[in-house]
Parts: C-alpha cells; structure tokens; sequence
C-alpha cells in the first residue's frame, strides 16, 4: 500500500494522533468475516480507495474517527458490498453502546494533590461514575508506567476488549488496573508494573485499627502502612528493599518519604516570643509523633541557662511524656555550669523519652552523679556538638553469621561487606532522592550505620560471650574493625559521610530475631513458626551493652571498653551499672571520662529493674 498523504487522525476525546491505515484494513476483513466471505475479500484494496476518498474530501483537515468509518460505509455501498457495510456499521453501533453502557465504578477519593480532576463524575451515594474511556488507561501507563505511548495503547486496547467482551455494565477501577497489570506481566514489562503499584490498606487492617475505637492514632497507623512501601518501592531500589524484608538491614523513618532521624532544635530567646517558641516546640513534637523525625536535639549553652531556660526544660518535658520512643529528645548539654542544669533536672520527674547528653565539657562527676541517682537517662558522647544523623540504617550481625553458616571467618567477613555495600546503597539511595525533590542534606549530617546483635554474632562464632575469653575478645574486634573500615571506604567510594554507631533502640532488634528465625530454621533445629507465635517466644537481640563487673577491677575493665568504644564514630556505649556502691560509681564515671570512652548509662532508680528486652532465655547473654 502507498505511503497515505494523511498524516493524523482526530480521536473522540479531541487528541492528533498518527494515521495508521492497517486499523482500516483490519476493520473490514473483522466486517467481511462476519459476513462469511471467503478469505480472498479485497481489504486491501479497498481501503486504498477509502484512503483516497478522505485524501480527497480533507486534505487541508484532519478526519475524525467518525469520518473515516463513514468513509467506509461509503466506498463499501459504492462498491456494492452492502452485507459487508451493514456488518461494519452493526460493529461500529455495537462498540459505542458498550462504550456508553460500561462505567467506570471507584469509591469517592479525591486526589491529594489535585481535587479537580476535570472529568464529568455522576456523584451517587458517595460513590462516583463516569463513562469508560480507554484514553485514561493511556494516560496512566505513559505518566507511570513510563511506557511508550505504541505499547501503551495496544495494552489499552487488550484491555479494552477484555471488558467489552464480557458484556458486563459496571467495572471497578480495581479490575481495570489488575488487567492492565496483567497485561503489562505477560509482556515481560516488570520494572512497568513495579512504577504503577498502588498502595492500598486491607480493610481487615482498618478493622483491627479500629477494635479499640478510643485509639486517636488509626489514621497515623493506616497513613504509615501505606507510606511504607511507597517509600521503598520509590527512595530505594529492589535489592535494598529486599534487604530490608528479608531482616538483612533495618531503614529507619520508612513512615515518611523526607523523613530525617535527627534534628537539632534551635532555641532563640532573644529574637522569639514565648509563644514563638511554643508554637515551633509543639510543631517538633507531632513530627516526632508523626515519624518525620525519630529524635528531638535541644541544645543548651550558658546563655540559655540566663533566659529562663528552666521553665522551657518542664515544657519540653511535658510534652515528651507524650511521646513512646526512648530518647525522643535529647538534651545536649555545652554549658560548664552543671550546677544549674542539675538544679533543674533533678526537681523534673525523670522519662524514658529524655535522655541528658554532655559533649565537650568538663563534667562535674559529682552532678553527674547526682542526675545518675535521680534516674535520668545520661551519657557522654563525642562529635554530639553540631553533628546529627539525616539517615540510619541497622545492620543485623547475628543474620550476617548465619548466611556464612559452615564457612570459616573470611566467609563472614565477606557477608560483613556485602552487607555494609547495602547499608552504603541505602544511604545514597535516601540522599540522591532528596536531592531530586530538592531538599539538600545539612552539611554537618551525617548517615549512619547502626550495630546491633554484636553479643549474639560473637557467640555463633566462638560459642563464648563477648569480652568472657581471648577468643571471643579477638573475633569482636575483628568484627568490628572490618564494619568501620568497610564503611568508611565504601562511603569514601561515592563520596558520602558516613559513621558506625552502636545499637541505641530495641525496635529492629525484635524484628532481626523473628525474621532470622524464620529464615534459618535449620540454626534453631525446627520449623517456622507463625510471626505471631515468634513474638512471644524469640528474644530480641541484645543492645551493646558494656557490664564492667565481668572485670577484676576498672582499671582492667577502661582498656577493653576504650579500644572497643574507638570503632565506633559517635555516640554512647550504654554501661551495666549494677552496684549501688556511690564511690564506685565514681570512680566509673572519673576513668570513662578521663580515657574519653563515650558512655550511656541508666538512672539508678531504673537500672536496679531488668531491661524490658531481656528475659529468662536471655540471662546466658548478660556480660
């Protein structure tokens, strides 16, 4: 067939697209074939004559899809083939009526981010209905499958058939985009279908949320089971969000695509007003409720304690009884009056939500002591000044052990490293999309790689406790020494900063435990369990804990807990203070100050208690 002079056609939703003259031909061979003609019928030829006949009657315009099915009917009738007219006239009158007569049925949600969508909607008992239209089926495929707009319309039309063929007078839009997805699956579009997911919560979910009707947090716990796995379908690639359900690595603030796990709050008393001030406090608090951030830093220097910073402290504290994450807020103390600041914490009841953190300065042993005997959670940190965390990522060590299970140390190592390239994959991924949504990481952020399970990876290992021999002593170290280095230089290798901290929360170290259970049922010697049933046998792992009466005395006890506190970047290894002996305590705090360990250690009125992670089959991994 010659090359046709028309070059577009004008579609019913008023769209220019490209003449295609073989959608003419297949029509009269389906017009002819109804008509049990034989398969010699001239097609062809004739829709040559109806492509002169529009080249002739529209060669300044472009014909619509009316035209040119008119333009059939015509040459058809001229040519004395009136059946074959008559059938692609029935075929014609047929599609518009399935057109008209099947809708398009979807629950009443308006888009979050354009309410006026600009299509005429039949508003019925909360529920909307429009007319089916394939065009939009286009549209989507192009806008999120970021297919081409060929295949997009040939999948359009597949499932356009699919409908009209069985004769059914109403579709969701749940079918329509569950054939689409089908279609796109069969084609071998994959990386298609993952761009045009959608999220959706169960209603057996909503109906959970629901049981205890006082709950003012269902729409938060449905808002985050669906921001979840937008936010790893989306900020991060298939490999690390793999990673992340199989329980390989842990990515924190998943409940919010611009989420930052640390913010400083900067308190200004000279240039805002107390209700200023309140105003942009409460505003921190419901993005701490909201998981925008996980932690609130609040800096206090000499010049606050000058400006009523002690009814500000009994405010922030207030709120942060609202609060359920441990160290919500903390406290970054840079002032050397102590006195002042132990004047104000000790008349303050002490919360798990708040922890008191002092940073390059000379701490007065005897307040710290003295906010230690109150029950504040305390710590000294290093590189806590200006520094904060954008983005943490926990790796599980116990699980890094497993997969080189019946390989020697070097099979661990290298599971060591494949895992911090997904912990290094993560935090790129997490900093290059903000970045395409225009929000620039702080310059004095940092992303951070937390460890946890280090206690029970060692015993795997040596089948001893950390620190309980030589053995165990050198392969924690070992361990340790290849995190850092390995992160460092992987970081190094895409130019981001990157830093080792220590296990700081319970929240991914419940969630290790059950997944490795599951994973590796031959470590425990049975079957998987159901999650529901794991939740209440397997422990969780253990934080890092330092316990300096597995020592002879401190002074054996400060060299061990200096080398292993050097691996790690920032922030506090938490301390097992089990005496109630005050000089001891002293003299703890003197030696882990004076060999600059970073420390954390719980109040006194709460350390006497057994941490709520530990229990009976945890007894054996206290060290």
């Amino acid at each position: 067939m010659p090359s046709p002079q028309l070059s577009h056609v004008r579609k019913r939703d008023k769209r220019l697209v490209p003449f295609e003259p073989d959608k003419i031909i297949r029509s009269i061979e389906s017009a002819a074939h109804s008509c049990r003609c034989n398969d010699n019928f001239y097609s062809r030829e004739i829709a040559e004559a109806v492509i002169l006949y529009l080249e002739k009657k529209y060669s300044s315009a472009h014909p619509s899809t009316h035209d040119i099915a008119t333009a059939v009917n015509i040459v058809l009738s001229s040519l004395n083939h009136d059946n074959v007219a008559a059938a692609f006239q029935a075929f014609q009158f047929e599609r518009q009526n399935s057109r008209l007569r099947c809708t398009v049925w979807k629950p009443s949600q308006p888009s979050l981010f354009n309410s006026d969508l600009g299509i005429q909607v039949t508003i019925n008992g909360g529920q909307r209905t429009t007319t089916w239209d394939r065009t939009r089926i286009i549209r989507a495929l192009e806008n999120e499958a970021k297919i081409s707009r060929k295949i997009a319309e040939d999948i359009a039309r597949t499932v356009e058939h699919k409908i009209m063929s069985s004769d059914i007078s109403r579709v969701t839009t749940t079918l329509i985009r569950a054939l689409t997805d089908n279609e796109l699956l069969s084609r071998g579009y994959t990386s298609a279908l993952r761009q045009l997911s959608s999220v959706t919560v169960p209603f057996t979910d909503i109906s959970e949320f629901l049981k205890d009707n006082s709950d003012a947090d269902i729409v938060k716990k449905a808002g985050v089971q669906t921001t979840l796995p937008y936010v790893l379908s989306q900020v991060y690639s298939e490999d690390v969000a793999n990673a992340y359900r199989r329980g390989m690595i842990h990515l924190h603030g998943l409940s919010h695509p611009f989420s930052t796990y640390e913010k400083f709050l900067e308190i200004d008393f000279n240039n805002k007003s107390t209700r200023e001030l309140r105003i942009e406090l409460l505003d921190f608090i419901n993005r701490l409720k909201s998981g925008v951030i996980s932690r609130l830093l609040i800096r206090v220097d000499g010049n606050l304690l000058k400006s009523g910073f002690k009814e500000y402290i009994s405010e922030i504290c207030d709120f942060a009884a609202m609060l359920d994450k441990k160290d919500s807020i903390v406290f970054i103390i840079e002032t050397k009056e102590i006195e002042s600041i132990t004047e104000i914490f000790s008349n303050i009841t002490p919360l798990n939500t708040v922890r008191i953190s002092f940073c390059g300065t000379s701490v007065s042993i005897d307040h710290l002591l003295e906010l230690y005997n109150c029950g504040w959670r305390i710590s000294r940190e290093k590189n806590k000044k200006t520094e904060f965390i954008s983005g943490k990522i926990t790796i599980n060590l116990p699980q890094t052990v497993y997969r080189a299970h019946g390989r020697d140390l070097d099979g661990v190592i290298e599971e060591l490293y494949r895992s911090i390239e997904l912990v290094v994959q993560a935090h790129r991924q997490f900093t290059l999309y903000r970045e395409n949504h225009n929000l620039q990481l702080d310059i004095n952020s940092f992303g951070a790689m937390e460890v946890i399970g280090l206690y029970e990876a060692v015993s795997i290992l040596t089948g001893a406790g950390v620190f309980d021999n030589d053995e165990s002593l050198a392969c924690t170290r070992v361990l340790l020494n290849v995190l850092h280095n390995g992160l460092k230089q992987a970081a190094k290798s895409y130019g981001l900063k990157m830093c080792m901290i220590t296990g700081e929360s319970n929240n991914s170290g419940k969630r290790f435990s059950i997944i490795d259970q599951s994973l590796f049922p031959e470590i425990f010697g049975f079957l998987p369990l159901q999650s529901e049933s794991l939740e209440n046998i397997i422990p969780p792992y253990n934080l890092f804990y330092f316990n300096p009466d597995k020592y002879n005395s401190y002074n054996d006890f400060i060299p061990v807990a200096k080398k292993i506190s050097s691996y790690f970047d920032c922030g506090a290894i938490p301390v097992k203070i089990k005496t109630d002996n005050q000089d001891e305590i002293k003299e703890l705090f003197s030696l882990m100050i004076k060999n600059k360990c970073g420390f954390l250690v719980y109040g006194n009125n709460i350390i006497q208690k057994t941490p709520e992670q530990e229990n009976k089959k945890q007894k054996n991994f206290d060290w």
